[in-house]
């Protein structure tokens, strides 16, 4: 017996949809910015004309930053929108500190992409797995300022 020219179809996208499912689930990752610092901060990438990015934490504030999703595995967010080869930190509208994704120091007011407190560098938050199974995972990441970053953006600005 012949099939049927549909029987074919439908092989054929059921056979997409399974290969399709390539059995790596979904992700959900959130990132957050805490001031801890005691301190006003704004976080805004480098040479910002448009306002893009931009945030401004009060003291104790915490702030979604991103919130991203999608297929496979989460692949690490964590600065969220903020675009650009370095953001600039700002305590209290003065105290200026520049963090950057080179290993080099751009100035005496800058963090290399390695130093324990440069933004960018994803080691330097804190991370907890919310949920995680074959088919989703939850995730969540955490910059917390401190008065220790603080600290270091007044001897960095001497």
């Amino acid at each position: 017996m012949k099939r049927k020219p549909y029987y074919n179809l439908a092989f054929l996208t059921i056979t997409f949809l399974f290969a399709a499912c390539d059995g790596n689930g979904s992700y959900e990752s959130k990132t957050y910015f805490e001031n801890r610092s005691g301190h006003k901060i704004t976080v805004e990438p480098a040479g910002n004309k448009t306002q893009d990015g931009l945030r401004i934490l009060a003291v104790n504030e915490i702030q979604l930053v991103y919130t991203g999703s999608g297929r496979g595995a989460s692949n690490g967010h964590t600065y969220g929108d903020i675009a650009g080869d370095s953001v600039v930190v700002t305590f209290d509208d003065t105290l200026k500190v520049s963090h950057l994704y080179s290993t080099k120091k751009a100035s005496s007011r800058s963090y290399a992409y390695e130093h324990p407190r440069n933004l960018l560098n994803r080691k330097n938050y804190s991370y907890m797995l919310l949920e995680s199974s074959k088919k989703f995972t939850d995730n969540e990441y955490r910059y917390i300022f401190t008065i220790d970053d603080y600290q270091d953006a007044l001897l960095l600005n001497k």
